[in-house]
């Protein structure tokens, strides 16, 4: 602007510089203050709103203590819908699980064990499309840096289409950050470990209130390397960030000689677990400290990315994982996120054979591709064997080739005697490439572009996402989750004489909000309080076509420290939540819980009150004080197996 127009500008706006400008600027400020006040107090409405509607709408009874006494779905639904008014404005997901995710309906399957972001849709299996949703993974020999610097995907190849489709997806800028395909989200830290520049002086500090086998492996690499382990702790019951405790080992000044930056800082968001979600802020504390962060966003809703504001926090590094279709096909991938700015404090890795970075290349079709004799065992074996020849390095000349299509599909991560429910994250059947020339190709970051003879990746799954935005997906994944929190806590044992009687479930971490995860962990205590087993919860789930999940909760401190604590540190089967020790201080570590096991139920983007309402009337069974003595010996008919 030129300096006479400024002039008179100014000129307009005040007879006196030093008089009316500042009244002009001040008023400018008052307004925006108020605006954002204004903002502010229609948001704590809407919450407040939502909760007195979630709390007081639900149902017109107290509690439910008997199975005669829970209305049939129809009645439920119209209940649920004249509470949340606006449920009606997601109906369109409803149309596209009907018409794209038809698997549900056919199998008759609730499926509340998923987490990560899903590909591609059901329809697009089995139509003339299946070849846009067809891909294979082949396995990198390059550790971390090498690859960044030089093996990154060619414009033109399916791993570039596919790589920038799901940045745009996840809001992620090309220009700020690159991104690594891994065989799982385990995989993506432990790769990330080996290669960032842990030591003596640095500190791997993590922020999970749950046991994660991903988590596992990095700090194993980390206390390999000399660095200093830390956790944040999280608050009984809320099991809310323990923030004062938080910020100490965030701000934690150690002395001079040690590097300026700290080490290592891992946030995930929100509980993948619990559902309970933290503030972003945590990432400013910690970058403000000289940490560089690595945001888990595995656990975020289908479109939370873009409500996070990159371009305000940036962190280092971020993770994540993609499955293929929801509900039906589990195999996947993990994702490792890298700011273009960090790649230079990478290291080299001293185990450039390690598992883990892998290349998108389409799907085979010719017969030398296909599975040889070494692939035909179990995943786990084969698993196992590429990771010993790295670990043992041996012959560089070896490639893998990990097709995702040939993994043996199960109704979802748990099935019904699969083993999968115990694994942090999905592993994949592996086999050999023939092709020399071709390996060398795809490890120098030239692999088999999309238009020669495969057709271009088409991710519906991303899309049908993306054409609902964040606020519709956040909407109704928020009024499904807090009926199906209020709905479990309304369920109690029947009385017995003048005692009231106890309640069925008890939730961990957030019960009804506003702002909390698509995820509960919960369990289920029997009339005399003791605790039914998670595991025996999830198969019995599995035997009525619901699939759950299993965790186990840790970081907890307590106030005072519960009752009946077994020498392992977890909490026995007759633990009552509401007892304290008497006469005792609870000051003593030892004496608390170090691990709780839970059964989780997390939604996705095209679960619908169907889905919830079928978990509750399970859950309302156990109200029946028979029905695990019933259910247990129909499923050892079937399956041959005590699940008492």
């Amino acid at each position: 602007m030129d300096d006479d127009l400024l002039s008179s500008e100014a000129s307009e706006l005040q007879p006196s510089f030093l008089g009316s400008t500042v009244e002009f600027w001040s008023s400018i400020s008052s307004s925006s203050s108020k605006k954002k006040k204004g903002r502010h107090s229609g948001r704590a409405g809407a919450r407040k709103q939502f909760l007195k509607a979630t709390v007081e709408g639900i149902g017109n009874v107290a509690i439910f203590d008997n199975l005669q006494s829970l209305p049939d779905l129809d009645t439920a639904f119209d209940n649920f819908k004249e509470v949340y008014v606006r449920y009606d404005e997601t109906e369109e997901v409803d149309h596209l699980r009907a018409e794209e995710y038809y698997h549900f309906a056919e199998r008759d399957h609730v499926c509340l064990d998923y987490s990560g972001f899903g590909l591609f849709s059901q329809s697009q299996q089995f139509t003339e499309q299946a070849s846009s949703s067809s891909f294979g993974l082949a396995y990198v020999s390059a550790n971390l840096l090498v690859h960044t610097l030089y093996g990154m995907a060619a414009e033109g190849t399916l791993e570039f289409d596919i790589q920038r489709r799901i940045m745009k997806y996840m809001n992620i800028s090309e220009s700020d950050y690159i991104m690594v395909f891994t065989t799982s989200r385990s995989s993506a830290y432990k790769i990330l470990a080996e290669s960032y520049p842990f030591g003596a002086y640095s500190r791997l500090l993590t922020v999970y209130d749950y046991q994660s086998e991903a988590m596992s492996l990095m700090v194993a690499s980390a206390k390999q390397r000399g660095a200093k382990t830390l956790t944040a702790n999280f608050k009984w019951p809320s099991l809310q960030i323990s923030a004062r405790d938080l910020r100490h080992k965030l701000q934690d000044r150690r002395h001079r000689k040690e590097p300026r930056r700290k080490g290592l800082f891992v946030f995930p968001v929100q509980s993948r677990v619990t559902g309970a979600k933290y503030s972003y802020q945590w990432m400013s504390q910690a970058q403000a400290n000289d940490w560089n962060v690595l945001l888990d966003a595995s656990a975020l809703g289908p479109k939370d990315m873009d409500a996070l504001g990159l371009s305000l926090f940036r962190p280092e590094f971020i993770v994540t994982s993609f499955y293929k279709v929801f509900g039906a096909d589990p195999t996947g991938f993990g994702c490792l996120f890298i700011k273009k700015s960090a790649i230079q404090s990478l290291q080299n890795s001293n185990q450039p054979r390690g598992v883990g970075i892998v290349r998108i290349v389409p799907n085979p079709e010719n017969p030398q591709h296909a599975p040889t004799e070494r692939s035909r065992g179990s995943k786990s074996k084969i698993v196992s064997e590429i990771q010993e020849e790295g670990e043992e390095g041996e012959d560089d000349s070896d490639e893998f080739y990990l097709d995702a299509d040939g993994v043996n599909q199960v109704r979802s991560f748990s099935g019904p005697v699969s083993e999968l429910y115990l694994q942090d994250d999905q592993t994949f059947v592996s086999h050999k490439a023939a092709s020399s020339s071709r390996k060398e190709k795809e490890i120098a970051g030239f692999g088999a572009s999309a238009s020669d003879g495969s057709d271009q990746l088409v991710c519906r799954g991303l899309d049908h996402a993306d054409s609902q935005g964040l606020n519709k997906t956040n909407l109704r994944l928020r009024y499904l989750i807090n009926w199906l929190v209020i709905s479990l806590l309304k369920l109690c044992h029947p009385s017995q004489g003048e005692e009231e009687g106890s309640p069925l479930v008890h939730i961990y971490g957030p019960e009804v909000k506003y702002d909390r995860g698509g995820s509960v962990a919960f369990n289920i205590f029997d009339r005399t309080g003791a605790l039914v087993n998670p595991g025996l919860v999830q198969r019995l789930a599995d035997r009525n076509n619901i699939s759950l999940g299993l965790g186990t909760l840790c970081n907890i401190v307590y106030p005072d420290r519960p009752i009946h604590l077994l020498d392992s540190g977890v909490l026995e089967p007759g633990f009552n939540l509401d007892t304290k020790m008497e006469g005792k201080s609870g000051n003593d570590e030892q004496d608390w819980p170090s691990r709780i096991p839970v059964v989780t139920a997390a939604l996705g983007f095209v679960s619908n009150f169907e889905d919830v309402y079928r978990l509750w009337i399970f859950v309302a069974q156990f109200l029946d004080a028979d029905f695990v003595y019933r259910e247990g010996w129909r499923y050892y008919s079937l399956n041959q197996e005590m699940v008492f």
